[in-house]
């Protein structure tokens, strides 16, 4: 099986082939697949404190977390809601 575009996805019918090719291009297909995912995953966790991202990159997360906080702290401070 020939390799394939760093973002191409296989369909069915490129699964297939490579299943009847035999082991090795399933394994190839399904090492290219991990590699993938790994690379989408370690792009999901950089944020401006671990990449050479701006601090406006960060997006709503940190929104989220500052939200939250403030959350926490009415509560305590105003556990009855007034």
């Amino acid at each position: 099986m020939e390799s394939m575009p760093e973002s191409h996805l296989p369909n069915s019918d490129e699964v297939r082939a490579a299943y009847r090719e035999g082991e090795e291009a399933v394994v190839l297909l399904f090492v290219g697949l991990v590699a993938k995912v790994q690379e989408l995953e370690a792009r999901l966790n950089k944020d401006s404190h671990n990449s050479s991202k701006p601090p406006t990159s960060d997006g709503l997360k940190k929104a989220a977390q500052a939200w939250a906080a403030a959350q926490e702290w009415e509560e305590k401070w105003w556990p009855d809601g007034a």
